[in-house]
């Protein structure tokens, strides 16, 4: 790996990081309202909130973790693509899990998005956002 690649490499990492973060943050908290507070079964809570998540973040992907020199067009497809599988993967193990284990609802969703993030992490770098090494990024 080059010096600028593994530099992409490591931003890309650490916004992702944070990024995970506010991912579940926001994913636990409008979980716990829609659930907690409004009254929604946990697996519709979980959908929605997993949804407003995904919303929320596909911005802070574009705009602040994985700046490309490619337009937002071009990477459209896989964007959708990786996102859908990410989210119905997620979605397909949490769901379940948050109807029997309902008492430990955020440990799930973190267990979850914990490597959860790695895949995406890797669709996203490698993939849906593919970085250039003869055009440096702007990276901090």
């Amino acid at each position: 790996m080059k010096p600028l690649e593994k530099k992409v490499v490591a931003w890309r990492a650490f916004w992702f990081v944070v990024g995970g973060g506010l991912s579940a943050s926001l994913n636990g908290g409008a979980y716990r309202f829609l659930h907690f507070k409004a009254g929604y079964h946990p697996p519709l809570a979980y959908a929605l909130s997993l949804s407003m998540t995904t919303l929320v973040l596909s911005m802070w992907n574009y705009h602040v973790n994985f700046r490309t020199q490619h337009r937002f067009r071009e990477c459209f497809v896989r964007y959708v693509i990786a996102v859908c599988l990410c989210a119905l993967a997620n979605y397909a193990i949490v769901a379940p899990l948050i109807k029997s284990w309902g008492k430990y609802w955020f440990f799930l969703i973190l267990l979850v998005q914990m490597p959860m993030g790695l895949f995406k992490f890797s669709l996203y770098h490698f993939w849906v956002y593919p970085h250039d090494e003869k055009v440096p990024e702007s990276t901090g």
